[in-house]
């Protein structure tokens, strides 16, 4: 799919298919919650990552305050992603 899309013409989109995107920008945000809270391949990542810093002995509090930071350092991850691919040099790459 990714070398069909690279390989087709590339055409300019109107404003009238633009409009139906913003309206689903809510349905966007739970659906990439729920890809990123679903995917195997994160919590096998930060399992990994954070296996070492964990012991039996420890309280369910630090076990808490642990996966909290992996969420934070995802979400600070995703928040970059989206500010570098909405800047005006992009949009006006993926729009032409």
């Amino acid at each position: 799919m990714g070398v069909r899309l690279v390989l087709r013409k590339l055409q300019a989109v109107s404003k009238a298919e633009i409009e139906p995107l913003n309206t689903a920008i809510s349905w966007s945000f739970h659906s990439g919650v729920a890809v990123a809270i679903l995917n195997p391949k994160i919590a096998a990542f930060f399992t990994s990552i954070f296996s070492q810093f964990i012991s039996s002995g420890q309280s369910i509090q630090l076990h808490l305050a642990i996966a909290s930071v992996a969420g934070i350092i995802d979400i600070i991850i995703y928040v970059i992603a989206v500010l570098l691919a909405t800047t005006g040099f992009i949009k006006i790459i993926l729009t032409k």
